[in-house]
């Protein structure tokens, strides 16, 4: 082994101990705790290395996450194992799925802004989460979304759908 290879990697491990670092403090005062944080860091890197998504895509749209995830790190991780089988391992998609599932979450009811950002993300929102509520993909339907009629709950449950057994995201992530 030359002198250009460990240095290599020693600039790398430098790189990678810097990105856990920089998240450690970006998820401690949202978590509450400095141990709590490392907790949720731990959980992360278990989850990037069980899936196609580096650390530092689990991690941005982890802190896009909390805000609505309550300091909960096993619903973190659960959600965003969720979300990353809709993204399907791309992890431009994992950002546009969570910042629309995220908006939504923050205001309390879905509208079509957080949709079109998951819509454009290639997930077939409209059509699954108006199946997962019995409905049609109508007139009636979108406005349904523009009265505030569709909850989290309901966008939830789309997205439980298209990840469980039978849905279209069904292992997203193990099959990228």
């Amino acid at each position: 082994i030359g002198l250009g290879t460990i240095t290599g990697a020693v600039g790398l491990l430098i790189r990678e101990f810097s990105k856990v670092e920089d998240a450690e403090a970006a998820f401690t005062p949202l978590m509450g705790s400095d141990k709590k944080a490392k907790e949720l860091i731990n959980a992360l890197n278990s989850t990037a290395a069980s899936t196609p998504f580096q650390f530092e895509n689990l991690a941005k749209a982890t802190s896009q996450l909390l805000p609505v995830m309550n300091g909960d790190i096993e619903n973190t991780v659960k959600t965003l194992r969720m979300l990353g089988d809709t993204a399907g391992g791309n992890a431009q998609k994992l950002d546009s799925i969570t910042r629309g599932f995220t908006k939504a979450m923050l205001k309390g009811k879905v509208d079509m802004e957080s949709l079109n950002m998951i819509a454009e993300a290639g997930v077939p929102i409209f059509t699954e989460l108006a199946d997962s509520m019995g409905v049609k993909v109508n007139a009636a339907f979108f406005k349904m979304i523009s009265a505030g009629k569709i909850t989290t709950k309901n966008l939830t449950g789309a997205f439980e759908k298209m990840t469980n057994k039978g849905g279209v995201f069904f292992k997203g992530m193990e099959i990228a």
